[in-house]
C-alpha cells in the first residue's frame, strides 16, 4: 500500500501547479494570501524533517516536493508584487521626456 501513499502525496503536492502556473501567465499576485502558504510551507517543512527521521523516505521525498513547488509559488507571489509597486512607481516619478 506504500504506492498509494506515495500517489496520494504526488498528487496533493502536485496541487500548487497550477496556480504556479497561472501567475506566471497573469503576472499578478494581490489577490494572493501570503499567510496559507508560508504556514502549509512551514508544517510540510516539519513534517518532512520527521518522515526523514522515522525512514519513511517516500513521504520525506514527496513533502520536499512540496517544499519546492510552495517556495516557488511564494517567491513568484512576492516578485511579482514588487514588480508591479516598481511599475507603479516608474510610472509616477519618471519624467516624461
Amino acid at each position: 500500500m506504500g504506492w498509494l501513499a506515495a500517489i496520494g502525496m504526488w498528487l496533493m503536492e502536485g496541487s500548487y501547479v497550477p496556480q504556479i502556473v497561472r501567475l506566471y501567465r497573469v503576472k499578478e499576485s494581490y489577490e494572493i494570501s501570503l499567510f496559507f502558504p508560508l504556514i502549509n510551507l512551514a508544517g510540510r517543512l516539519l513534517v518532512m524533517l520527521y518522515s526523514a527521521a522515522v525512514g519513511e523516505r517516500v513521504l520525506a521525498l514527496g513533502f520536499l516536493a512540496g517544499i519546492t513547488l510552495r517556495t516557488v509559488f511564494l517567491s513568484q507571489t512576492l516578485y511579482y508584487r514588487w514588480r508591479c509597486r516598481r511599475i507603479e512607481y516608474l510610472r509616477n516619478n519618471t519624467l516624461g521626456l
